[in-house]
């Protein structure tokens, strides 16, 4: 089982278990945690984060030249163009950047983690539930 997309990291075992156990249609799969599966996950983001923002880097390129001619209608289409492409928060240029900013955080959440479910498991320990 690998995670799709390209990413070259090796699903975890956990993870792998988890992800058959929720296509097997359980209805509450058991959770498992392992600092492997949290820093996969956090490994997994860096890289979508670094893919998009190399996407980000390409769009910005396209839009440095007009490739449409200096007639009107090639004006006309360049600046719809850079538009669509790279202006305003509604623009892919923007998604793309947002997109990779929210990628950094959950990889910083993925590592942190860890450490608040071992924190938690261990106060319950000594409570005894």
């Amino acid at each position: 089982m690998s995670w799709g997309h390209g990413i070259d990291i090796p699903m975890p075992f956990e993870t792998r278990l988890i992800a058959h156990e929720y296509a097997l249609g359980a209805a509450m799969p058991v959770v498992r945690s392992s600092d492997e599966a949290w820093e996969a996950f956090a490994r997994a983001d860096e890289e979508f984060r670094t893919a998009l923002n190399h996407a980000r880097q390409e769009v910005s390129r396209v839009l440095t030249t007009n490739c449409f001619g200096d007639c009107v209608e090639g004006k006309a289409m360049y600046s719809r163009v850079t538009q669509v492409l790279g202006s305003g928060s509604q623009s892919i240029s923007s998604r793309l950047t947002n997109q990779a900013d929210y990628l950094e955080a959950h990889s910083a959440m993925c590592r942190r983690s860890h450490s608040r479910i071992d924190t938690t498991d261990e106060l319950s320990s000594r409570s005894g539930h």
